[in-house]
């Protein structure tokens, strides 16, 4: 589904990638393990275009990244980044502004699947009308993958995702992405996502 080819990135004069080639099957979910400072959040950023300074070639279902159709591949992903910048507002109007963005316009926010999956991640009662301000690091992370799955798309880009939460919800958030049909591409250093026999590991 994504594939990598012969890619090569410098960075501040330091070698992320040298002929890096792998490819991400539709539906697998792969951990990408590694010490710090060594790429791994930088492969997110280069699938979504944020990185585009690197030589080679990244494929999405068969069609080349570009200027022409990155725009197409971001509306087949679901990103959510360590820190979950979420603007400073009540959690459902946040959500109602993402839904009405030009990409999201012809999906309903499922609020049925916010709650359930709230209750599933011991997110707090009454947490649509809270301010996005008072929420810990813990409660943005499980907030931004419910997001996440509300958007309804095939591919997953999580970023550390479990940082901030305590160890008795990391499993549970695994088992939510492992039960999915996603294709998934986690970067993290919790352990818990090793421990899944059916997680594939991509150490960089």
């Amino acid at each position: 589904m994504i594939t990598f080819e012969s890619i090569s990135l410098n960075f501040d004069d330091k070698i992320l990638f040298e002929n890096f080639n792998h490819k991400f099957e539709k539906g697998s979910k792969t951990l990408i393990y590694g010490n710090s400072g060594k790429g791994k959040s930088t492969l997110l950023r280069m699938i979504l275009g944020f990185q585009s300074e690197y030589r080679g070639k990244i494929s999405f279902n068969g069609t080349p990244l570009s200027p022409e159709t990155i725009n197409r591949v971001r509306s087949q992903c679901s990103y959510v980044s360590q820190d979950v910048d979420l603007p400073d507002d009540t959690v459902k109007n946040v959500i109602d502004s993402i839904f009405m963005l030009k990409a999201n316009r012809k999906i309903t926010p499922d609020y049925d699947l916010f709650n359930k999956m709230a209750k599933d991640f011991q997110l707090p009662t009454g947490l649509l009308t809270k301010p996005t301000s008072e929420l810990s690091g813990g409660e943005r992370q499980r907030t931004g993958l419910i997001i996440a799955f509300m958007l309804k798309r095939p591919v997953l880009l999580l970023d550390e995702p479990t940082s901030a939460v305590e160890s008795s919800m990391k499993n549970t958030i695994v088992s939510k992405i492992m039960e999915s049909n996603k294709t998934a591409l986690i970067v993290s250093h919790d352990p818990e996502w090793r421990d899944s026999s059916e997680i594939n590991i991509l150490e960089i």
